[in-house]
């Protein structure tokens, strides 16, 4: 696992005139981060139990702490990218992947659950797309790390050295001109075809795993009419899963949606000081990671046998204070910062063509469409890739279903915030008029 700074160096590098940006990366070629030692912790005893939560508390104090930054952060990362990993790099501003990256969250089959953060991380993604990502522990590879805003930007291998080169000469510590150095490397990596191999299922994706019961979720991949293969693939990945864990992280979703990135971390830390000590942890590292015979015995054995009062129990009450966090310093939110400086969501893209008189019944909307990128492109950058993904929401879903990825992604958080839901109530009635 990259190695985390001490606090002294990070207070160093914020109050130094010298350092313009921070670059994080990683110095094995096929890597940036594969995640942290939960081998030691599977094999703890009763007598290293505070010190296995103790590793915890102080890894995402870390990600607090490093995602808190004055000064630009950019973490490229290049390679492996999985679990500690994605919370090593996720919280910072600026985040570069390449075509060989590979991320994912692969906790639940371990009989974890995904931490480090990404709790507040995952429930904030377009469409659902974080609990899919979450309980599935699906892998995200090359350019789709980027379209499903893990990063910020993604720029070719061979262009890294000239990244840094450019990133070494920066004048300021000014996050704009961070900015700037990376849209300009990161265009000569832009395409205007929205190649993310996610796209066709993003509308299921976001029906079948906007359930707040995971029960729910299976019944729902179970009938999805359309997508029946994808369906039938994910339900046999979810059921490699440990159930426990499945119904913990889902628990944890749903609550990390209206949490503060602190709150999320204090909640995470609670959950794993009681996580460590149960069967499924030790089974899923003992077979997955050490043993490799990949057959853990899941107790419960499936989602139906797992009672959700004994979870609520076990994990998300009886908290000790002596695991909270204790962040190094007071900085909060509730949605990241920097969120600009990816993609913009299928919310943005949605409300920009409401607020354009966007045509949705029209099929020559070119001019408007051209009109709705230049408009985001000025705030999100990336104008290429920008153009990929408004035509591709614009051009491919009807105004229902659009509603229904509005909707959907504005009811889970706080509905009264927003105002465009009387809208597609006068204006989503067919289902098949096409935007």
């Amino acid at each position: 696992m990259a190695q985390t700074q001490s606090p002294s160096d990070q207070e160093r590098w914020n109050n130094s005139p010298s350092c313009k940006n921070i670059i994080v990366k990683s110095s094995f070629p096929k890597a940036f981060s594969a995640g942290g030692d939960v081998v030691h912790i599977a094999k703890g005893s009763p007598e290293s139990y505070r010190d296995n939560v103790a590793f915890f508390v102080d890894e995402y104090k870390a990600n607090h702490t490093m995602g808190t930054m004055k000064k630009p952060v950019v973490a490229i990362i290049d390679g492996i990218t999985m679990g500690g990993g994605v919370g090593a790099a996720v919280h910072f501003p600026f985040r570069v992947s390449t075509e060989k990256t590979m991320l994912a969250m692969p906790e639940t089959l371990i009989g974890f659950f995904p931490d480090v953060g990404t709790s507040f991380t995952l429930s904030r993604l377009d469409n659902n797309l974080g609990m899919f990502l979450g309980l599935t522990g699906h892998r995200l590879r090359g350019k789709d790390v980027f379209y499903a805003g893990f990063s910020t930007h993604y720029i070719h291998s061979s262009n890294l050295q000239l990244l840094e080169k450019r990133l070494s000469m920066q004048i300021t510590d000014s996050i704009d001109e961070t900015r700037a150095i990376l849209d300009s490397v990161s265009e000569l990596s832009a395409s205007s075809e929205y190649t993310y191999s996610l796209a066709p299922y993003l509308h299921t994706i976001n029906k079948c795993f906007g359930h707040r019961k995971l029960e729910d979720i299976y019944e729902s991949l179970k009938s999805e009419p359309v997508h029946k293969e994808w369906a039938a693939k994910t339900l046999n990945e979810l059921n490699r899963m440990s159930p426990s864990s499945l119904k913990v992280s889902l628990e944890l979703f749903n609550r990390a949606r209206y949490l503060s990135i602190k709150e999320c971390l204090d909640l995470e830390a609670q959950i794993a000081s009681k996580i460590i000590f149960s069967n499924d942890f030790v089974q899923g590292v003992t077979e997955l990671l050490i043993t490799k015979k990949n057959n853990p015995k899941w107790n419960p054995h499936n989602i139906y046998t797992v009672d959700y009062d004994t979870i609520i129990n076990t994990y998300f009450s009886n908290f000790n204070p002596e695991y909270n966090c204790n962040f190094r310093n007071s900085i909060d939110y509730h949605d990241y910062p920097f969120a600009h400086h990816t993609l913009p969501s299928s919310d943005n893209i949605i409300e920009s063509a409401i607020d354009s008189n966007y045509s949705f019944s029209s099929t020559n909307n070119t001019e408007k469409i051209n009109s709705i990128v230049a408009k985001l492109s000025k705030k999100y950058h990336n104008s290429a890739d920008v153009s990929a993904k408004v035509n591709h929401y614009l051009k491919n879903y009807s105004i229902a279903e659009l509603r229904d990825l509005y909707l959907s992604e504005r009811n889970s958080r706080n509905p009264n915030k927003y105002f465009y839901t009387n809208y597609f109530k006068t204006h989503a009635t067919n289902k098949s008029s096409k935007l």
